[in-house]
Parts: structure tokens; C-alpha cells; sequence
């Protein structure tokens, strides 16, 4: 499988969201995945896809929804907080993240209370919503480093 991950932010800066792709980058790789990483500040693909990944509806959902389309492709989306907090409620950014949302094969969030929350906003957004927790990958535990304090 070739999985393309668009990313909100350059994945030159140290941000959650670039820390948080690499990791999920990371753990599809080890499950056999060919993973491509895309910043704002990369050009166009040239290979196909077999799945586009947005993470974030709002910044990076309206390239990977393109990108979808042009390959084939399903669109997944991970929703972040600034997705469901602040952009939804947005006038112009909720537009945006209602028609990612309505366009998305799948969403993936973090935990149940947001997908409830996802949920009172659209029944048929919730149905196609994942919760998959945010972790720490294993050789976080075995450097020691979680047994501290």
C-alpha cells in the first residue's frame, strides 16, 4: 500500500503535528506501507496513492482532498483540535472543514469525547470516524525514560 500524509506545517519545524506524522509515518512503514510525507512548502507528488492522508481538515484537508481526486484515491482525515474547536465554529474555515468532512472516506480523532462531540454536529461524520489514540512508540518505554518519576 502507498500512502501519501499531507502535513499542515513544514516538516522542517519541530511542531506536534510534525512529530505526531512522523510517528504515524513511522508505524505504517513497520506494517509494510510505502509512506510518503508531504509538506506546504513540496510540490506535487508524482506517484499514485492508494490513500491520502490529511492531517488537520482545515490546513492540510483541501491539497489532500485535491490529491485524492486526482489519484483515486480515498481521503482519510485525522481531526484535530483546532479543527473541532475554533475552525468549525469559524464562518469561512468551517466551511471548509464541513465539505473535507463531507468528502472524507474515513476521519480518524484521538478519543471518544471528540468523536461524540464530532458526532453532535453530524451523525454521518461520527459513523465514518475512527478513535485512534495518540501514543508513544515502544522504544519511548524501553530507553527508560518513562519509568523516570
Amino acid at each position: 500500500m502507498r500512502v501519501l500524509l499531507v502535513a499542515p506545517h513544514s516538516l522542517r519545524e519541530p511542531r506536534g503535528n510534525s512529530v505526531t506524522l512522523a510517528r504515524l509515518a513511522a508505524g505504517l512503514r513497520t506494517a509494510g506501507a510505502r509512506v510518503k510525507l508531504l509538506g506546504p512548502d513540496q510540490g506535487e507528488p508524482q506517484p499514485r496513492f492508494n490513500l491520502v492522508h490529511a492531517f488537520h481538515a482545515t490546513k492540510a484537508g483541501p491539497r489532500a482532498l485535491g490529491l485524492a481526486r486526482q489519484t483515486g484515491a480515498p481521503l482519510v482525515v485525522t481531526m484535530t483540535g483546532t479543527d473541532l474547536n475554533h475552525d468549525l465554529q469559524n464562518s469561512s474555515r468551517g466551511r471548509i472543514v464541513r465539505r473535507i468532512l463531507a468528502r472524507a472516506s474515513a476521519l480518524v480523532v484521538f478519543n471518544r469525547a471528540t468523536r461524540a462531540r464530532l458526532g453532535r454536529h453530524s451523525k454521518t461524520w461520527a459513523a465514518k470516524t475512527s478513535v485512534i489514540p495518540a501514543a508513544v512508540a515502544p522504544p519511548f518505554f524501553a530507553c527508560g525514560v518513562a519509568r523516570q518519576g
